[in-house]
């Protein structure tokens, strides 16, 4: 996997067409919330149609993320139906619905792809660069080309939006591209510098982008990522983790608006917008803590639970523990939980026992504790732009996984026996 050479044509055959979807989407979610919710629904069709067809997975590797899943997906749409006014966003439902279902559909799409999956993950690591490369113009020029407005400003500095109507919305989709970066550039850290040079130079161009973002959350995230990566890494792929680390440390303590902004969370007056919204959200989930409010109803839950003081926004809890809970109550919290929770299970286990040569495992993994971190502060789970990505990275995660045990599976196999899975 760490091989990220463009796929050569010629070794095409007409099932990779249903790859298609794959590709499509990791050209068009950077830079497109529309591209990437079509060619959400059409990796979930693929996906459909890749189980009617019977393509090559072992079910058992899944059943527990779609069992987990599941709860989720049910337990939104039981929320959805007892809304808070009988106000039902069905829409925002759906959008819920496929993003989520990406964790299955794409590794059933990408089940027994081979080196697929790595031009796949090649695809979406340059789009990230794209969208990286015109964040990092936006903080020069302090324009938005693509919508023809000029850019706000905080610390003396632009904050950049990317593709997205808003500098959160972007650090969150550099936040994950970034991590599932870095998992490979480790991985591939292990070969020759022909390796690793192309992921790292995609990592850094991310990274640097992230930084000018000024998105703090996400910052924050990525570093507990970072150092969650060094951590479960070895050798030379530690080495390398670790200096991309201290890499990542300098530049935020030497960008001087980086670091106004920081020092502003203890003491901007507006920062006490969060706790606010905290308090706010805690007394809606208290009202209604079964179903929640329902998809899309945060407003109507500040309507009636609205905690006295300042507030400069209030569109979402800033928490994204709480707002699972505002929307679908705390069994909507307790099943969100245990499907993350059978992700990054399955993902340690496949890694630990049979290797991760491609770094998606750990890449995927990374995504889900800079998900939980930053989540603390911000809402990255309700965001679509961010959130597309969050579920396809990690179906891609699944996808090495779900290989690695069919490897295992294969007649002659000592699967008794774990070792390191040879490079694809």
């Amino acid at each position: 996997m760490t091989n990220l050479e463009p796929t050569d044509l010629r070794e095409l055959d007409v099932s990779d067409l249903w790859l298609l979807p794959l590709f499509l989407f990791a050209l068009s979610a950077p830079v497109s919330v529309a591209g990437g919710n079509l060619t959400a629904a059409l990796v979930v069709l693929a996906g459909a149609t890749a189980l009617l067809r019977r393509r090559a997975v072992n079910p058992s590797a899944l059943r527990r993320i779609a069992l987990a899943l599941l709860a989720v997906l049910v337990w939104n749409t039981v929320s959805c139906v007892f809304a808070a006014g009988g106000d039902r966003q069905w829409l925002k439902l759906g959008e819920e619905w496929w993003m989520k279902l990406m964790v299955l559909a794409v590794p059933l799409v990408l089940a027994g792809a081979g080196r697929r999956r790595s031009h796949v993950v090649a695809t979406l690591l340059a789009g990230g660069s794209f969208i990286a490369a015109y964040g990092i113009l936006q903080h020069f020029t302090g324009q938005d080309l693509w919508r023809h407005r000029a850019l706000q400003t905080t610390e003396g500095s632009f904050l950049t939006v990317g593709f997205t109507g808003h500098h959160l919305s972007f650090g969150g989709q550099l936040m994950y591209l970034a991590a599932a970066a870095a998992g490979v550039t480790l991985a591939a850290a292990a070969g020759g510098v022909r390796r690793w040079i192309g992921p790292a130079a995609a990592t850094a161009l991310i990274l640097l982008a992230l930084v000018w973002s000024l998105a703090r959350s996400s910052l924050l995230a990525v570093g507990a990522a970072g150092v969650f990566l060094v951590v479960i890494q070895t050798g030379r792929s530690r080495r390398l983790g670790s200096a991309l680390l201290v890499a990542g440390v300098l530049a935020v303590a030497l960008t001087p608006s980086l670091r106004g902004r920081m020092l502003a969370t203890f003491t901007n007056p507006k920062e006490v917008t969060r706790l606010n919204l905290w308090r706010s959200s805690v007394a809606g989930i208290t009202a209604r803590p079964v179903t929640g409010w329902g998809p899309g109803n945060f407003d109507r839950l500040l309507a009636e639970h609205e905690y006295p003081g300042y507030y400069e926004v209030r569109g979402h809890a800033h928490n994204d523990f709480l707002m699972q809970a505002v929307n679908s109550g705390v069994p909507g919290l307790l099943a969100f939980l245990w499907l993350h929770g059978e992700i990054f299970g399955l993902l340690w286990r496949m890694r630990l026992r049979w290797g991760d040569p491609g770094g998606l495992m750990a890449g995927a993994m990374a995504c889900q504790v800079a998900a939980l971190v930053g989540g603390v502060f911000q809402v990255f789970q309700t965001d679509d732009e961010p959130e597309m990505l969050l579920y396809f990275i990690l179906g891609c995660g699944v996808a090495a996984a779900v290989g690695a045990l069919a490897r295992a599976d294969r007649p002659g196999a000592n699967s008794d026996q774990p070792r390191p899975l040879p490079a694809e």
